[in-house]
């Protein structure tokens, strides 16, 4: 092995190839988000194949893929249309979300307890400081509490995976 060789070898590393129907999810998934497709709206496969420059099979495979991921409802002999939500879908994701954030916050506790719950008091601290100063009248500066919000919530995210290491 030549030394240009060996020096490259950390930088370079394969490129992650992804599928045409992965891309096709992908930006349609983006374009639900922006809300670019309105919830309800149809989804007519030549229109997409055409705006997307993809031929209809790839189209399918990635209108697939978000019918399973649920942004997508299929009603036999009309088509697919984007997902509408309603109060009911609303509770389900936030049943859904609690149950996966309690899990998970569980898991992060389990591994490292003390700086934990370190980072979730000094959050919950932060947190009764701005509802304290909204409720008296007297709000920090946007900016100000903006930035102590994001690090603290930075803090939070990252000290127990930087503890684990």
């Amino acid at each position: 092995m030549t030394a240009l060789s060996r020096s490259a070898s950390a930088a370079l590393h394969p490129v992650p190839r992804e599928s045409t129907p992965s891309m096709v999810a992908s930006r349609i998934r983006e374009a639900i988000a922006l809300g670019e497709i309105a919830p309800g709206s149809q989804l007519g496969e030549v229109e997409y194949a055409a705006r997307l420059g993809v031929s209809r099979g790839p189209l399918r495979e990635g209108l697939q893929r978000l019918t399973q991921e649920g942004l997508l409802v299929a009603h036999p002999n009309r088509g697919l249309f984007v997902v509408e939500m309603t109060d009911e879908r609303v509770r389900d994701l936030y049943l859904a979300r609690s149950a996966i954030e309690r899990a998970a916050g569980g898991r992060i506790h389990e591994t490292t307890p003390a700086a934990t719950s370190a980072a979730l008091l000094e959050v919950v601290e932060e947190m009764a400081r701005a509802a304290a100063g909204r409720t008296s009248g007297t709000s920090a500066t946007p900016t100000s509490t903006s930035t102590r919000s994001s690090s603290s919530t930075r803090r939070a995210r990252t000290s127990p995976a930087s503890t684990r290491r």
